[in-house]
């Protein structure tokens, strides 16, 4: 799981004139299971803002909602936000869902606070079937314990699980 933990790093680094490549021959579309890390302008800490975190999470179910998806874990950490996602329908689009979930939370941050909320591109993992789902899963929600923000996973205010239980995820997987 090393490679998300620096993702942000790696594309904050690289003169991107437009995002991180996608597969070629994926549509990115359906039934498929992806892990995504989306990282803040500048490593801002926009999520230290537990207020817009929670905002921000309610527009992500919202949107996962409407656009077909199932947001399996999430965890919006200070400076970043990591996704476990399932598309749940024939017109799951990925491309769709993460712009639109970003357009609306950049919009109201800068409402509110006049600047860049998120950097350019995003970093995205199309899951095989051998992939350890539930180790994702773990990996995304116990992020805030192994930075020291919290002991236990289930005292992070801004992750948690859509379609499961976190005790499942940390547990029982």
């Amino acid at each position: 799981m090393g490679v998300p933990a620096v993702a942000c790093r790696l594309l904050s680094r690289l003169d991107m004139p437009n995002r991180p490549g996608r597969l070629k021959d994926f549509d990115y579309v359906g039934f498929a299971s992806y892990f995504v890390t989306i990282c803040t302008e500048k490593h801002l800490r926009a999520f230290n803002d537990l207020e817009f975190g929670r905002w921000a999470i309610a527009q992500l179910l919202r949107q996962a909602d409407l656009r077909g998806f199932e947001v399996s874990a999430y965890c919006l950490m200070p400076d970043h936000v990591h996704l476990l996602l399932r598309g749940r329908s024939d017109h799951a689009d990925l491309r769709s869902f993460i712009i639109s979930w970003n357009t609306r939370t950049a919009f109201h941050w800068r409402q509110q606070r006049k600047s860049q909320l998120w950097q350019k591109g995003y970093f995205d993992r199309v899951l095989r079937k051998s992939d350890d789902f539930f180790g994702i899963a773990r990996y995304i929600l116990l992020n805030p314990v192994e930075v020291g923000l919290v002991k236990r996973a289930e005292d992070y205010a801004l992750s948690g699980t859509s379609g499961y239980s976190m005790r499942e995820f940390l547990y029982e997987g």
